[in-house]
């Protein structure tokens, strides 16, 4: 088994979906709403326990979907996104060995294997996107945020 732990970010470890308007703000070029969000506690514990446990811990975030329309300039939304989800991970006190944000869409298993190799492609990935985990060819770990696990 590898020594390699993937976590998304976006629904996973950050409830960006509980922030009020997220997605018309995202949609008109704000980044703000991903350093705004609340941690999603069940899952901040889960990284942080692979960390004790002395894993490597490695971010694969999507960058946002951009309106065909974006009247925006949709390279400075993805900087601004970058530094956002970065100061998010500092603000809650999370440090971790990598990160690597990637256009939406993009293969996070690709990402694993090209920047990790054998390792990253036999390592774990926690998400909360079934079409990732689908796609995934190692270990999988469905995100689930406490308040939407069945009791």
């Amino acid at each position: 088994m590898s020594n390699i732990v993937f976590f998304d970010m976006d629904g996973t470890i950050v409830d960006l979906y509980g922030v009020e308007n997220v997605f018309k703000r995202l949609d008109s070029g704000d980044a703000t709403p991903y350093a705004e969000a609340k941690a999603i506690p069940n899952m901040v514990a889960e990284l942080r326990r692979y960390k004790a446990e002395g894993k490597r811990v490695v971010i694969i975030t999507a960058l946002g979907r951009h309106p065909q329309d974006a009247a925006y300039d949709t390279a400075a939304m993805d900087e601004a996104t970058i530094i956002n989800k970065k100061k998010w991970l500092s603000d809650n006190g999370i440090v971790v060995d990598g990160f690597h944000a990637v256009p939406y869409g993009t293969d996070k298993y690709e990402v694993a294997v090209r920047e990790y190799g054998a390792e990253g492609a036999n390592g774990t990935i926690v998400d909360d996107d079934d079409r990732v985990l689908a796609k995934w060819f190692g270990p999988k770990v469905k995100a689930v945020p406490e308040n939407k696990m069945i009791k």
